[in-house]
């Protein structure tokens, strides 16, 4: 089974093509297609609702949509080790900073095993991303 949660919210144009009917024809039986922004506002119009999506910052912002629009929480793997910086970061979510949670395991990782180590790189990394998101 494949689970494929997107949005295609594009406020006053028409909305961009995301899953094609191949795409669909290829998935398995019980598989799940979820529009995450129009979840989102059924669940909790007006607000961030219980839908989120992984959004890599290593592909660089959006240009098709706004992930404001999306009323979700999101997680951006691979910052370090992956090559994702937070400038990069606060660019994919440069219009909602509050709602994205970086992932750094493994640059982070490969500072220890000392936990002393780890604390520090996980505290700098951690000021230099509410430094660059603005929070």
């Amino acid at each position: 089974s494949d689970i494929v949660i997107t949005t295609a919210a594009v406020p006053g144009r028409k909305s961009p093509i995301l899953v094609t009917t191949a795409m669909v024809e290829a998935m398995g039986e019980g598989s799940l297609i979820i529009d995450m922004a129009a979840e989102n506002h059924r669940v909790a119009p007006g607000r961030i609702g219980p839908v989120g999506a992984v959004f890599g910052p290593t592909h660089g912002p959006p240009a098709e949509f706004d992930l404001t629009d999306m009323f979700g929480l999101f997680l951006a793997p691979g910052v370090g080790a992956q090559g994702a910086t937070p400038a990069d970061v606060a660019a994919c979510f440069a219009s909602c900073p509050g709602r994205v949670l970086p992932s750094a395991s493994r640059s982070l990782l490969a500072v220890g095993p000392d936990t002393s180590h780890l604390r520090s790189a996980a505290e700098r990394l951690a000021a230099e991303l509410r430094s660059v998101l603005g929070l």
